[in-house]
């Protein structure tokens, strides 16, 4: 094979040089530096002529174009001359006023004849006053003068003061400095003549830009280039036939090496795939039948070891396979290298698919921000880290992994990639969870029993006393009166009552937590039922505690409304609500009533008692809770009947709530479904 097939072959691995190679680059060498030396030197004194000939044409240049504007400004002073001397003549006649009109009519005309004088491209006279105004500018007469010290461009203001200076002994200077070409937006190099013309005050100036002389000798180094670029190809085909010559004769050279290498090259060329070795019977010369038989050696060596890596691999990928936590390995980049199955399932792809891509490719930037910032800190401060995550997998359902992400290095010790295994802590948290619950509920449980316990061994002991005592009182004493004894038989009365409702309270409470309360629908009218309860309350009330007014509020647009639901549960709750709000108000109203609002018949019992707090209103319809362990020792009761309250009310399909502000009073409500 020649060198040029070597060359233009795609290669996957840095091409190795042969020894023929070596020679044919050697003999390149030898024989194209002299001709390389030859067109460096050549190259060098025809580049250095043409710099010679542009400084040459540079000075020679900038001596005629200097002359030049000298005598455009010259023209202009003659021209003034001749006007003012011809003007004299004529003014000898003519009044002072005018002399002057005529005066300022001869420098409008002469200011117009100057402005139309233009030499090469950029070329033009300026004229500016002594008093800081600019009468042609930019080859243009201005008929409003520019006042040039406010014109706001610092750059002609600093050149106009530096002609002010320079001009002021009254001869003729030249001046170079930066301005901006009137034909367009460029800055560029302009050599200036200018000078005094002392009669009228003007600053007389004319240039050209140094620019024009660039584009001359930028031709003459155009035509250099092209010579040069003609000589090089020359020498260029003079070092093709040389390379040509020398390609021939290294070809002959390789094709008789080239016939030994060649049943190497076919065994190696096949070692990816098979283990064959090489026919020692084939090589003719002794030194490649050498290298043969250790060639043959080494592949029946890299065979052994190949068998026994295979065996360990598909050992080791099996164990992956097998394991249930989430294993895969990346490399620097983050890029995937692999993954177990249980991996495979998480992602919803396949190993090969995943091979090769990053986290930001699979699950985009902003769910994959935590994984590649953590993968940074590992590669960079080489840590292990440990944290927990909720993975949710393809098919929506979400586990909890405890992952362990570390990094792997190579026999050098340097890092190499990253590799993460994530264990299923789903189930040990869930334990964990459940077992604080279970600790909440044994604790509040506990601490609710012990308070439901003191409390209920109070309330239960207070109505048993009175009767136990009234009832001995009777008994015993003989000498009580018929006043006394109604009185005493009276407080037994109540007793029992309070009793009984604690008693019916209990075994509501034991039934709601059972599952066992009924409800037994019936039809019902609203407003009789509220009715008889107003006549209830409005008498007892009355007879308790003349502070407090009982009011009702019936709604009259809704008077026949029928409700079909359990009209005993209802009324339960209603007395309970309204007992509290009598229990709580010493003085002020108790107003309950009822309306119709959407699908619901809304219920609500108001008074102007303590109120509750914002704290207690979270707590007060749960079990064996009241507001304050004072209110119960004051009031009495258990804590159960708001709790029972709302689990009949909710088990009835509505629902009840609470308003209240501290020392104003409380507002409860409850729905009931109209259907």
């Amino acid at each position: 094979m020649s060198i040029f097939k070597r060359f233009l072959k795609v290669r996957n691995k840095p091409y190795k040089m042969r020894f023929t190679d070596v020679i044919l680059i050697w003999m390149i060498i030898i024989s194209i530096v002299p001709i390389l030396l030859l067109g460096f030197f050549w190259s060098r004194d025809r580049t250095k002529q043409f710099n010679i000939e542009v400084v040459k044409l540079r000075t020679n240049y900038y001596t005629e174009q200097t002359n030049f504007v000298k005598d455009k400004v010259d023209q202009v002073f003659n021209q003034l001359a001749y006007e003012i001397g011809f003007n004299e003549e004529i003014n000898k006649n003519l009044s002072p006023i005018q002399i002057k009109e005529r005066e300022n009519h001869l420098k409008k005309y002469i200011l117009k004849r100057i402005s139309e004088i233009s030499f090469g491209r950029e070329g033009y006279v300026f004229i500016n006053t002594m008093d800081n105004k600019a009468l042609i500018f930019d080859g243009k007469y201005q008929v409003s003068p520019i006042q040039i010290l406010k014109s706001g461009n610092k750059e002609w203001i600093s050149i106009y003061k530096k002609m002010q200076y320079e001009i002021s002994d009254g001869k003729g200077h030249y001046l170079e400095y930066k301005f901006k070409k009137h034909s367009s937006d460029s800055i560029a190099y302009k050599l200036t003549y200018v000078k005094l013309f002392k009669p009228w005050g003007w600053m007389i100036g004319s240039g050209l830009y140094y620019d024009e002389i660039n584009s001359t000798i930028e031709n003459e180094r155009v035509k250099l280039r092209d010579n040069i670029i003609n000589d090089l190809y020359r020498i260029f085909f003079i070092f093709l036939i040389v390379v040509i010559v020398l390609i021939f004769i290294n070809h002959r050279l390789s094709k008789y090496l080239y016939q030994n290498l060649k049943t190497f090259k076919k065994v190696f060329s096949k070692a990816a795939d098979d283990f064959s070795i090489v026919d020692i019977e084939r090589i003719k010369h002794q030194e490649f039948q050498e290298l043969a038989f250790s060639a043959n050696k080494m592949i029946a060596e890299r065979n052994k070891f190949f068998d026994a890596l295979l065996q360990e691999e598909i050992l080791l990928r099996s164990l992956i396979d097998a394991v249930p936590n989430l294993i895969f390995y990346k490399d620097k980049e983050c890029r995937y290298l692999g993954c177990n199955k249980a991996f495979e399932a998480y992602m919803g792809m396949d190993e090969k698919e995943i091979i090769g891509k990053t986290d930001a490719d699979i699950l985009g930037y902003e769910r994959s921000k935590e994984y590649i910032e953590s993968d940074k800190k590992i590669l960079s401060s080489k840590e292990t880290i440990i944290n927990e995550e909720l993975i949710q997998y393809p098919d929506g359902h979400e586990v909890r992994y405890e992952t362990i992400k570390t990094f792997f290095t190579d026999p050098k010790g340097d890092v190499q990639g990253i590799i993460g295994i994530s264990h299923d802590v789903t189930l040990h948290h869930q334990m964990l969870h459940d077992l604080n619950i279970a600790k909440e509920k044994a604790e509040e449980s506990a601490r609710l029993k012990t308070a439901f316990l003191a409390n209920m061994s109070h309330e239960i002991r207070t109505p048993l006393n009175a009767i136990i005592g009234f009832s001995n009182l009777l008994v015993y004493e003989n000498d009580i009166s018929l006043e006394e004894k109604e009185t005493y038989n009276r407080m037994i009365s109540q007793s029992g009552d309070s009793l009984a409702n604690l008693i019916n309270d209990i075994v509501d409470m034991a039934k709601i937590e059972a599952g066992q309360i009924d409800i037994e629908k019936e039809a019902f009218s609203v407003k009789q039922t509220m009715d008889d309860l107003y006549i209830l309350y409005k008498e007892q009330a009355a007879s308790k505690n003349e502070n407090i007014q009982v009011i009702y509020e019936p709604d009259q647009d809704n008077a026949g409304l029928i409700l079909n639901n359990d009209l005993f549960r209802m009324k339960q709750v209603l007395v309970n609500l309204i007992n509290n709000a009598l229990k709580f108000t010493e003085r002020g109203s108790v107003t309950f009533g009822y309306k119709v609002n959407d699908a619901n018949c809304v219920f609500y019992v108001k008074d102007t008692g303590i109120g509750i707090t914002q704290e207690s209103l979270k707590v007060i319809f749960d079990v064996f809770t009241q507001v304050d362990g004072t209110y119960s020792r004051k009031y009495g009761g258990v804590g159960l009947g708001l709790s029972i309250s709302k689990r009949l009310i909710n088990i009835m399909g509505g629902d009840i709530w609470v308003d209240s502000i501290p020392g104003e009073g409380s507002t409860f409500t409850f729905t009931l479904p109209l259907k």
